[in-house]
Order: structure tokens, then C-alpha cells, then sequence
């Protein structure tokens, strides 16, 4: 059930990505996490996660649903997005 937000263009997450990239680049790409994992790594809150991926469009890193409950995020996706996150942070207000 999605809510009636709209996908923000910018995260308070955008200023940190490359630091929390890098803080969790030990970690296995193929690793499997719950959500209250991710918000770990990512340092941000559970209901962040949970906002962002049952908003129509979704934002954040992709996830993974089981069922109605259940579901997972794999950390090379979170590092993907974390990636994309820094490249539009990093280019903001710069001219192409």
C-alpha cells in the first residue's frame, strides 16, 4: 500500500553517502540484511527504510519483499545506492 508521496530529489543521507560507503565496504556485496540491518548500516531509521519503500515511485535502496511482513535488502545493492546517492550529491549545482 503506497503513500501519497512524492519521491524526494535529495536525502539528508546524500552528504554522508561516501562515508558510509566506505564504512561498510567490508561487507560482503551478496550479504542479505533485514531492515532494521540496513538502517544500521545506512545510520538512519527504520522508518526511513519502511517510508521510502512503500512510496509510489519507492526511494532508497532496493528491497526485497518475501511476503506482506517479510523482506530483505543485499548490501551490495545498499552500496550501489549509497554510490548513486554520492554521484548526485557530489554533481549538485555543478554545470554539464
Amino acid at each position: 500500500m503506497g503513500h501519497d508521496m512524492k519521491r524526494p530529489t535529495s536525502h539528508r543521507l546524500d552528504r554522508f553517502a561516501r562515508k558510509r560507503l566506505s564504512s561498510i565496504s567490508s561487507i560482503p556485496n551478496n550479504k542479505n540484511v533485514s531492515t532494521s540491518q540496513a538502517a544500521e548500516l545506512l545510520q538512519t531509521t527504520v522508518s526511513f527504510l519502511y517510508l521510502g519503500r512503500n512510496c509510489q515511485p519507492p526511494f532508497g535502496p532496493p528491497y526485497h519483499r518475501l511476503s506482506q511482513r517479510h523482506g530483505y535488502y543485499v548490501v551490495g545493492e545498499i552500496k550501489q545506492w549509497l554510490a548513486e546517492r554520492d554521484e548526485r550529491f557530489s554533481t549538485r549545482g555543478k554545470s554539464k
